[in-house]
């Protein structure tokens, strides 16, 4: 019940969000470039819509529905990559040390969702330092025994150790819950840990908080091992930087398409129709999959179609198998607030997907890949 509520809220406010983010990339772009004060405000806006998008996948991540891309992980090495990042974010003050086991094979997980419960451990265990300590991370291979809550078999154990003043008993059994915090209000969403656990447990393994005797908390992560596999992963790639009111007004594409867009959501159809149309796309709206199948019986002669997921009627999945069995050949993109990863499994049908909310540059990124492959 939780997951289908939390869907269904992240569907509908990353629709909400893709409406503000278009809107106010429109407005950027219609502003002259000496308005500075302007677009200071337009950036704080765009920062928002950032931080509400981390807001609903971090709900997705606790009711164990958002998308993962699991594969074999070098979870030692990604914490070594992480390293800058990690002494950048938790100050000078913060001395950070790790720990690997021996032979240490890859785990089974999501690199980028690991780098943010990673990251969000080592905040968590800064301010239960107030800023001064030690944080430890240490990586081993760990055999769980039949007869426990947790599948019998080899498992990749992470433990983030600080110093600080730990919890007591009552906070320590409420630490995971979904909106639970100690931090004063706006300081914190109570979804850091609650992620953590989600993340692990749609992985196949678990978490917990664990007392140290000597002070502190030991945030501890298990991971299945990628069984059959030798190597690790590459480095992962860097958190992409935020989009601003300044990087979005403008940006060069590869060459002008006739786009057919799908959507139900009015808002959401003009708002991304104005962002194609900034790259010099021509571009026709349709309201609904019957729509979108209607034009493409009389104007058949599109380079590429968009289309929302989650619609009534014709979802848009149903749309791209049948205009593919019609015999469109060229690029469809998924575009989607939400969509379970069993609603998309057949790949064939799509050329790419795009997220909600999404920026004008992740946007036409996809479309001149796609239309560079069709």
């Amino acid at each position: 019940m939780i997951g289908q509520l939390t869907g269904g809220v992240a569907h509908d406010f990353n629709n909400l969000l893709m409406v503000v983010q278009a809107n106010l990339e429109a407005l950027g772009a219609a502003l002259p470039g000496q308005r500075t004060d302007c677009l200071h405000l337009l950036d704080n806006a765009l920062s928002g819509v950032t931080r509400g998008a981390a807001l609903t996948e971090r709900m997705l991540a606790f009711a164990r529905r958002q998308e993962l891309a699991p594969a074999a992980v070098d979870v030692a090495r990604l914490i070594e990559g992480m390293r800058d990042l990690l002494v950048r974010t938790l100050g000078p003050s913060v001395h950070v040390k790790t720990r690997i086991g021996h032979s240490v094979p890859p785990a089974l997980v999501d690199a980028h969702q690991l780098e943010m419960a990673l990251l969000n451990l080592a905040v968590n265990a800064r301010d239960a330092m107030e800023g001064a300590g030690e944080l430890v991370f240490a990586v081993a291979l760990h055999a769980v025994p039949p007869g426990g809550t947790l599948a019998a078999g080899d498992y990749v154990r992470v433990r983030v150790s600080d110093t600080g003043s730990g919890m007591d008993s009552a906070t320590l059994a409420k630490a995971t819950e979904p909106f639970f915090t100690t931090k004063a209000v706006g300081d914190g969403t109570g979804l850091g840990l609650s992620m953590v656990h989600g993340l692990t447990e749609q992985s196949g393994g678990s978490f917990r908080l664990i007392e140290r005797r000597e002070g502190g908390i030991t945030a501890e992560i298990m991971l299945p091992v990628a069984d059959g596999v030798t190597g690790g992963i590459d480095d992962p790639a860097p958190f992409p930087p935020t989009e601003t009111a300044a990087t979005t007004g403008s940006s060069s594409h590869s060459r002008s398409a006739r786009v057919l867009l799908v959507d139900d959501d009015a808002l959401v159809l003009h708002g991304i129709a104005r962002m194609l149309e900034r790259f010099g796309h021509d571009v026709w709206k349709a309201p609904s999959g019957e729509a979108a199948l209607q034009i493409l019986i009389d104007e058949p002669a599109f380079d590429l179609l968009i289309t929302d997921h989650a619609m009534p009627g014709m979802s848009g999945m149903e749309l791209a198998r049948t205009v593919r069995q019609r015999g469109f050949a060229r690029g469809i993109v998924l575009s989607s607030g939400y969509a379970a990863a069993a609603e998309i499994a057949d790949g064939e049908l799509i050329s790419a997907e795009l997220r909600k909310p999404f920026a004008g540059k992740q946007l036409l990124a996809v479309v001149n890949r796609v239309l560079a492959s069709v």
